[in-house]
């Protein structure tokens, strides 16, 4: 079978005003596959370990994986990735919908952008061409505002767009890149990053097509894995249900079924499901409010996420004003995580008498206040009074304001986390030691948690503890395990709802069969777990060379109970599962450095 997967990188430099079109070698192509692979190993070669993310020698990179815009199932996802403004870690965030196959059509898989515009700009790319053209009259629109005059300059509705809202362009470190007007690279702050560099949007429109090595091999495994991904028992959920379904079965907590009913929500407010490129399970929602004071009120997509942050840890409790701050926030370009724990942040420091008054700007601060929280997201995205400390984050946003600040923040290495409350112990250890921060869609962890049965984990990972809540045994092979393979499809494009326990229909093998025939690839199920593998460490060394030690793979012990008296047995469990984990990766137990050997065995070299 030939080998015709010969990946193009469009490089843009903007304070030069170039543009220029290169090969990615075909070695790195063997080791990282695409996608997140690539791009965290094009980052780790070119940027300065000293380097800000918001200074102009940083790069932002824009992959989609060799499986992107083929007929093999969620195959859509691009990877934005960068040096984080929020972390100072790496910098990695998602994004589905039509852009990734765009960019293929296009004769593209990724696009690095360098340097920074002495003006605001946007790039427009057209089959592999591109032009830096000005965008002084995008600055300042929101982003369906701007995702709708980009299609009407460019003259070609089938063009895609990611943009960024005022949030970007005011470096708020949790800024998003929107596509579409609605889906969202919502974390570590990618937003900022190309506000930083006055990059309002970039706009792809491709004619071309995918070619694949065997196209008959690659139509029977593409069929083979739509059939499998149907036949999975969680699929009829997320078809049926969607992203709401997390909620209704209650594996996020019950917290949040205590304070609104999903169920209200998609029989009231839902009028249209919708899916990404390449998916059949139609997990989003086009909501609309059609009466009462915020009528008029719509978007495209409603994820799980801001009827935690909004509903359940502020206490907001009605499904119409939950809407808009979503509206709100997917309009300034904010990540609803980072935004609505800030807020929360907040409302404790006030709660617990550290932040009031004058300090305030007069407002007052609390629980379940509709019109504060609307308040607060466009002071944050516009830089206003107290909104500009809180567009820092809440680690920063502590230290600035010292004392006992600190203790009120839920983030792990500055990366605000989606849940109130972490009690299983797996889910603990995978935001614990999740590369780019508060993050669980690194492993999938909490459908992990709660779907692998206790039989399954002792025929896969040797004891039923792996999945016990309070068991410290076994969890580290689990964890390693979907790190890999949700990596991967991170590498090959693929959505990891179909990786990961949500609808775990692609595993290694299937990714392998589908990878194999697409690109000419001799890969089996245990070399492509190497390539996540790889992946996954080359990360951990850009963290650890951007001054990570073992002390930030920790987690708040309040997190996983309130229980005060329990907090010392946890932070002892969390060291002897950190310790596990360690051991299972290959990494020296002072500071989870790969060992020599485990570089070796992955073929991790320096830069290059």
């Amino acid at each position: 079978m030939p080998f015709v997967y010969s990946p193009k990188m469009l490089s843009v430099d903007l304070t030069r005003g170039e543009c220029r079109v290169e090969r990615i070698p075909r070695r790195v192509v063997e080791l990282y596959v695409g996608g997140r692979g690539v791009n965290a190993k094009i980052l780790y070669d070119r940027v300065d370990p000293e380097i800000d993310g918001l200074d102009p020698g940083n790069i932002v990179v824009f992959g989609a994986g060799p499986l992107v815009g083929t007929l093999a199932p969620g195959a859509c996802r691009t990877r934005i990735t960068t040096v984080s403004p929020l972390t100072g870690l790496i910098g990695d965030s998602s994004v589905g919908g039509h852009w990734g196959p765009e960019l293929r059509y296009a004769g593209l898989d990724h696009v690095l952008v360098s340097g920074r515009a002495k003006s605001p700009v946007y790039l427009h790319i057209v089959d592999g061409g591109c032009e830096i053209r000005g965008a002084e009259g995008l600055w300042g629109m929101n982003t369906r505002e701007a995702s709708e005059s980009l299609k009407a300059m460019g003259g070609d509705p089938e063009a895609q767009a990611l943009c960024i809202g005022p949030a970007g362009e005011n470096l708020v470190r949790y800024a998003c890149v929107v596509g579409d007007g609605y889906n969202v690279a919502g974390r570590t702050g990618v937003g900022a990053v190309m506000g930083s560099k006055n990059l309002k949007a970039v706009l792809v429109r491709g004619t071309g097509g995918v070619r694949v090595a065997d196209a008959g091999a690659f139509m029977e495994a593409a069929l083979d894995a739509h059939r499998l991904v149907k036949e999975h028992p969680q699929y009829r959920s997320l078809s049926e249900v969607g992203l709401m379904r997390g909620m209704l079965e209650g594996y996020h907590g019950e917290e949040e079924l205590r304070s609104l009913n999903p169920q209200t929500f998609l029989d009231r407010y839902v009028y249209k499901r919708k899916t990404c490129f390449g998916c059949t399970a139609h997990c989003m929602y086009h909501f609309a409010v059609s009466e009462g004071p915020m009528a008029g009120c719509y978007s495209g997509n409603f994820p799980a996420n801001p009827l935690i942050e909004y509903g359940s840890k502020l206490r907001i409790r009605d499904w119409p004003s939950i809407l808009r701050l979503t509206e709100l926030s997917t309009e300034y370009g904010l990540d609803v995580d980072g935004a609505g724990s800030t807020i929360l942040f907040a409302v404790e420091l006030a709660e617990a008498g550290l932040l009031g008054g004058e300090d305030a700007g007069g407002m007052e601060i609390g629980y379940g206040d509709f019109e504060l929280c609307e308040e607060l997201l466009r002071m944050i995205a516009f830089r206003e009074g107290l909104g500009d400390a809180m567009a820092e984050g809440s680690r920063w946003m502590a230290r600035l304001r010292g004392g006992d600040s600190g203790r009120y923040t839920r983030e792990i290495k500055g990366l605000e986390l989606m849940p109130g409350s972490l009690p299983h112990y797996f889910n603990a250890l995978a935001h614990a030691v999740s590369g780019r921060g508060g993050c669980h869609t690194r492993s999938q962890c909490f459908v992990v948690a709660r779907y692998v049965s206790p039989e399954e984990a002792e025929a896969r990972f040797g004891t039923r503890s792996a999945v016990e809540p309070r068991a410290t045994e076994g969890k580290a092979e689990m964890l390693a395990y979907y790190e890999d393979l949700l990596a991967v499809g991170d590498e090959v494009g693929v959505c990891n709802f179909f990786t990961g326990e949500s609808c775990s229909a692609l595993g290694f093998t299937e990714l392998s069969g589908l990878l194999g025939a697409a690109t000419g690839m001799g890969t089996t199920p245990e070399t492509l777990r190497r390539c996540g593998e790889r992946a996954v460490n080359l990360e951990r060394l850009f963290n650890l060379r951007r001054g990570l030690t073992r002390a930030d793979d920790t987690i708040p012990p309040k997190l996983v109970s309130e229980d005060d008296g329990e907090h010392e047995a946890i932070e002892r469990d969390l060291e002897r599962m950190l310790d596990e984990y360690y051991h299972t990766r290959g990494w020296s137990p002072e500071e989870g450095a790969p060992e020599k050997e485990t570089l070796e065995r992955l073929m991790i070299e320096g830069p290059a």
